[in-house]
């Protein structure tokens, strides 16, 4: 006897559904409580860190309100000593001199080392040496900026040294925005923007 058996394939397409819907059910549960255990520490971390983060920019604006002033510069102006080491910078150092000396700074000694030019450097600094307005020290034997700017550093009586080059010119405030950070204790070393003027009259000067 032949025996038929007949469904529709409603039923069967139904019935296939629910054992997907079973069997996707008994991997997502895993899987959804490993991402849980991923992903929970972070965004407890990241709510912790949001509120923590707020409370202390909270006391922090409160604090801000209530601390005096910060003293102005002029109540600090510590004795600052202008180094400038020269070496054959008879055509920019009267600009360079003269842009130090007009500084707005209460406080500033220069010294010009020169380290044994062969140009006019050595006539034009002694010229300001004589008026008053500089110290000039030259070295008979040439032995590089570091050992000019050690040998300077004998001479210097300021609590702040500035390392100048010979071709800088500095803007009138240069020197007074360069000693504000040192009003903070944990500072010790600032250094300026340069900006450079001569950029067409060398190789070196035009890569700056």
């Amino acid at each position: 006897m032949l025996d038929i058996h007949a469904f529709r394939w409603g039923d069967f397409s139904a019935g296939l559904q629910d054992i997907l819907f079973n069997v996707i059910l008994l991997f997502a549960f895993p899987v959804y409580a490993i991402l849980v255990l991923i992903f929970a520490p972070a965004l407890l971390f990241d709510t912790v860190r949001y509120y923590v983060t707020n409370t202390i920019v909270f006391f922090l604006s409160i604090f801000k309100e209530n601390r005096p002033e910060q003293e102005p510069l002029t109540a600090y102006s510590p004795m600052v000593t202008a180094l400038v080491p020269v070496f054959n910078e008879g055509k920019r150092i009267k600009h360079t001199l003269d842009a130090v000396l007009e500084s707005d700074y209460p406080n500033l000694e220069i010294i010009v080392i020169d380290d044994n030019s062969q140009d006019e450097t050595s006539r034009i600094c002694k010229t300001y040496q004589d008026r008053g307005l500089i110290t000039y020290l030259r070295k008979e034997q040439w032995s590089g900026k570091p050992s000019s700017l050690n040998y300077g550093r004998w001479y210097a009586r300021g609590e702040i040294i500035v390392h100048l080059d010979g071709d800088i010119v500095l803007t009138r405030d240069a020197i007074t925005e360069v000693i504000k950070p040192f009003r903070d204790p944990k500072v010790g070393v600032v250094s300026g923007n340069l900006r450079v003027y001569n950029d067409r009259e060398s190789l070196v000067s035009r890569l700056q």
